[in-house]
């Protein structure tokens, strides 16, 4: 007992004699640009990596704001257009032209990688019918991309082989 009481007291006695060096070692820097202006015999040029300048203030803008030419509805179940839309976002399970895959496939996100392939996943409902628009009726749907290419989507079945043949 008394073994071990002597192997904690030197423990702490050298945990305590380190800890002085831990916090110098890992405080920040002292040095001032005027010290490094000694130290390097001239001028010190910085370039600071976030900044700002002093600017002249925009103008105020005459009158309020355009307004949208949409309107928003009183309730979010009333009905705004002829289509009902259901979007999402899933990482793919093949791997992009630029080789890059994810590491989990399948999976509904918001985050991807720079170079991943995505899949969109949507379903659109004829509000007025109640059907499905599939390309088997003749639709064709297109995504357009922030820069402009445009995606000719195809429907599918979601699922395996056996799912059913009016599977979303």
């Amino acid at each position: 007992m008394a073994q071990k009481t002597n192997i904690q007291n030197v423990i702490r006695v050298v945990l305590s004699g380190l800890i002085p060096l831990l916090v110098y070692a890992c405080g920040p820097s002292v040095v001032t640009q005027t010290e490094q202006q000694k130290k390097s015999g001239g001028e010190v040029s910085i370039t600071p990596l976030i900044g700002a300048q002093k600017v002249a203030p925009p103008p105020k803008p005459a009158g309020p704001p355009p307004r949208s030419p949409h309107t928003t509805p009183a309730s979010y179940y009333e009905r705004v257009g002829q289509f009902f839309f259901y979007v999402e976002t899933l990482t793919s399970l093949n791997p992009s032209r630029y080789g890059v895959l994810s590491t989990v496939p399948c999976i509904q996100s918001g985050v991807f990688k720079r170079g991943m392939r995505l899949v969109f996943r949507y379903e659109i409902l004829d509000v007025s019918t109640g059907k499905r628009i599939t390309d088997k009726d003749g639709a064709t749907t297109k995504v357009r991309l922030q820069h402009g290419e445009e995606l000719t989507s195809r429907w599918a079945i979601r699922g395996s082989a056996a799912a059913l043949p009016d599977s979303a």
